[in-house]
């Protein structure tokens, strides 16, 4: 089992490792509604990582959107688990390159 300490001390380590966060949102849960909160999540959530949407659209199989440069995150099990239950599971990984693929 972990101490409080040495949790804090992973999302320190994986702050500074990651450069990127990518979140895939369904093209049947795109809505306005969705945006917002997500970005309400985000805003809560500030940290160094630049934050790429992956949003499935019925014409093209994806578009690939990085959001405002001032709108970055934590790359936190918090900041995971908020956005993975507003998307869904498994439509958030992290990247260690900062590339928007």
């Amino acid at each position: 089992m972990y101490s409080c300490n040495e949790l804090a001390l992973i999302d320190e380590l994986r702050e500074k490792a990651i450069k990127s966060i990518h979140v895939n949102i369904p093209f049947d849960i795109s809505n306005i509604s969705v945006f917002y909160s997500l970005k309400d999540i985000c805003l809560k959530n500030k940290g160094e990582c630049s934050l790429f949407l992956h949003v499935a659209t019925p014409n093209y199989k994806e578009i690939i959107i990085q959001t405002n440069p001032d709108i970055k995150v934590a790359a936190t099990d918090s900041f995971i688990l908020q956005v993975e239950k507003l998307i869904g599971e498994k439509n958030v990984w992290l990247d260690d390159s900062g590339s928007y693929l």
